[in-house]
């Protein structure tokens, strides 16, 4: 069994044509015990998206996915800073470590 607990997929349908579909990637989740939940990012993230990646991801060891790993972690970071879980400079710096640079994403 995965360490994770449940997969957020943040690609929409039809994004390149060697996805499989999001039901496809449900069911394999699913399957393996994993919670999963699609919520498609085009270009930014909306509020609304940001918030529910975050609360999704909150207090759970979560993967979450897009075609390069941009649009999933700046939708986090993007919630939790809208939430005040955590702050600008905290959110730079883990994405960084993850081989990201949010510092243009976030305002501040």
């Amino acid at each position: 069994m995965s360490e994770f607990r449940s997969v957020i997929n943040n690609r929409p349908e039809g994004e390149s044509a060697d996805q499989p579909p999001a039901s496809e990637i449900e069911a394999a989740a699913r399957a393996e015990g994993l919670d999963y939940l699609h919520i498609p990012v085009v270009g930014r993230p909306t509020p609304e998206q940001a918030a529910a990646v975050a609360g999704a991801a909150s207090g759970r060891r979560t993967l979450a996915f897009c075609r390069s790993g941009t649009r999933s972690i700046t939708a986090w970071a993007l919630g939790e800073l809208a939430a005040g879980a955590k702050s600008r400079g905290e959110l730079i710096a883990l994405a960084a470590a993850a081989g990201y640079d949010l510092s243009a994403a976030l305002p501040g």
